[in-house]
């Protein structure tokens, strides 16, 4: 079944496979929309199989434990035993296949109330009423190639006078094949994603040398993992890499997990049985976007395998920034939303340096993958002052990319600073009848770059951005402007 980007109803009924049909907005006269709202109303003819490895859907939970009740919290209860490891997946109701689990619990959306009993050593399971599944395997017995989840899903037929665009977008994609010395794998497009994001990659090891997974502006590597038979070096940001030791013997089998939550990076190295964790802050300087690309040094595998999980591809509200969206300094707006409990709303792309144009880049990339109902446009302060040709290109670029994607757009107003006089910028966004957050006011930012007291940080050079004062006051902004990002 082939991915359909848009299907014009005639006198026959078009088939399509989705387990999570999205689709755009299409403004014709007689035509019914088709969104998520509606899909029940769609024909429901038969069920398929979708399968996937445990790495593209499921995120570590714990190792050396398994899942179980506790007998007087009646909550998730993960027991001590290093044989086990286990793993959580959100489910869709849908009945799903397993093979090599020991222990099975499904939970509800808080991810530790059991939905009914622990189930052990089941082919298969009916997630009614579960948002999430809990599994656990035995490491003795299986590994992480052979642990498998299928579940069925629905096959429509869309109603006459009905239409559908981008009927199959998928937030996984990937790439696979033998692995030579010297050889590569890389998935195309590029972004600057703080949360919501999987890599892996899996090989049969035929011979080790060395591997690195690259993040790669399109000419360069800005950051990196590199795995050779000893140790494991991690270039982030600016910082000068150190070589550690994984501990691992790296033979037969090999599987790299790189997870991407609220600006850090898990990242996970595995080897017949074997694993090594470590978790950094992580973001990539210059206005980078990158994508992922795995380098073979001596390396050859008769298999290998990339996927990307674009978890936050889901979500409702997509934003695109700077340096601003920092989720882990407390003099950035973020930090603040991720405190309340928000972040889980909004799909947060952005790094210190990006412009419209990296922006853009981003955009046009995951709007692969998922349809936003909300889409932020907050760059513009790292284009200069004034409105040059390449934001105001840009700018319709992300008009023109929401029209296309039945996606509400949203702008910003950029606070004037000493540097970068973004007047403007901002008197286009307050007259142009579109949505806008208006960060300007928030911090009281005049012509001249200057805020209200204590809210922008003089201290560096030049003074661009807030303080902590400063952050809460472009928080509180955006939920007053922004106000489905509590709820959406």
């Amino acid at each position: 079944m082939a991915i359909i980007d848009k299907i014009q109803i005639g006198g026959e009924l078009k088939d399509i496979a989705d387990s999570q049909a999205r689709a755009v907005k299409i403004d014709i006269t007689g035509s019914k929309q088709v969104h998520e709202g509606n899909l029940a109303d769609l024909i429901k003819t038969s069920r398929t199989i979708e399968s996937g490895n445990i790495f593209s859907q499921s995120t570590l939970l714990s190792e050396g434990k398994y899942v179980d009740i506790g007998a007087q919290s009646g909550k998730l209860l993960l027991r001590d035993n290093t044989n086990y490891d286990s793993y959580i997946i959100p489910v869709d109701g849908s009945v799903y296949s397993l093979s090599g689990f020991r222990f099975i619990l499904l939970l509800e959306a808080d991810q530790e109330t059991p939905v009914g009993t622990l189930q052990q050593n089941l082919t298969s399971i009916d997630t009614t009423g579960a948002a999430y599944m809990a599994l656990s395997f035995d490491k003795r017995s299986q590994s992480v190639d052979t642990v498998l989840i299928e579940h069925s899903v629905w096959v429509y037929k869309i109603p006459t006078n009905w239409e559908m665009a981008d009927s199959r977008k998928t937030n996984i994609v990937s790439v696979s094949g033998p692995l030579a010395d010297g050889g590569t794998l890389e998935i195309a497009g590029r972004s600057a994603l703080k949360d919501g994001e999987l890599i892996a990659f899996k090989a049969m090891i035929t011979a080790f040398g060395s591997l690195r997974l690259n993040f790669t502006n399109g000419s360069t590597a800005t950051n990196y993992v590199d795995i050779d038979s000893t140790n494991i070096t991690i270039k982030k940001n600016n910082a000068t890499p150190t070589p550690i030791a994984h501990g691992l013997t790296i033979q037969h089998d090999l599987a790299l997990t790189v997870q991407f939550a609220n600006g850090r990076v898990k990242i996970a190295l595995y080897s017949d049985g074997g694993m090594y964790t470590e978790t950094v802050d992580w973001y990539q300087r210059g206005g980078t976007c990158s994508q992922p690309q795995i380098v073979s040094t001596g390396t050859t595998a008769t298999e290998a395998k990339m996927e990307i999980v674009y978890q936050s591809a889901k979500r409702g509200i997509w934003w695109f920034g700077d340096s601003y969206v920092s989720m882990g300094d407390p003099a950035r707006w973020p930090y603040y939303l991720v405190a309340d409990g928000y972040d889980k709303t909004i799909m947060l792309n952005g790094s210190p340096g990006m412009t419209s144009g990296g922006a853009m880049i981003s955009f046009n990339a995951l709007i692969q993958y998922g349809t936003p109902k909300l889409a932020v446009f907050a760059t513009g302060m790292n284009d200069g002052s004034g409105t040059s040709t390449a934001y105001l290109t840009n700018r319709a670029t992300f008009i023109s990319i929401c029209e296309a994607n039945g996606i509400t757009p949203v702008f910003c107003t950029v606070p004037t600073v000493p540097t970068v006089n973004n007047e403007a910028k901002n008197e286009w966004v307050r007259g142009s009848n579109y949505r806008y957050i208006d960060f300007a006011k928030a911090v009281g930012a005049d012509a001249n770059g200057n805020w209200y007291a204590g809210m922008l940080d003089t201290g560096e050079s030049p003074a661009v951005h807030p303080t902590e004062k400063g952050a809460k006051a472009l928080y509180t902004q955006v939920l007053i402007d922004l106000p489905e990002i509590a709820n959406i």
